[in-house]
């Protein structure tokens, strides 16, 4: 994931969103929160009790990010882009 990001030329994360908190898919994230300062992290609202699930949790508390729930009809604005969930 950081290779694609660094790749693509981006230097800065405002936030990711991380809708599937299964280990097969967010063991990529501890890379990123390692490579980027990341303020907000988005996630869905299935938590999981896998090593790789409290080891992401840790990263995103180590890396002093805002951990958000992602919730139905919520809104996001950074800069030009939205979310809504």
């Amino acid at each position: 994931m950081v290779d694609f990001l660094r790749s693509r030329g981006v230097e800065t994360l405002n936030g990711i969103f991380v809708s599937n908190l299964d280990a097969d898919h967010i063991g990529g994230f501890l890379d990123v929160l390692d490579a980027y300062e990341v303020a907000n992290v988005y996630l869905s609202g299935d938590p999981k009790g896998t090593e790789t699930y409290n080891a992401f949790l840790r990263g995103v508390r180590d890396e002093g990010s805002k951990g958000t729930e992602a919730r139905t009809g919520r809104q996001e604005d950074w800069d030009e882009t939205r979310m809504d969930t």
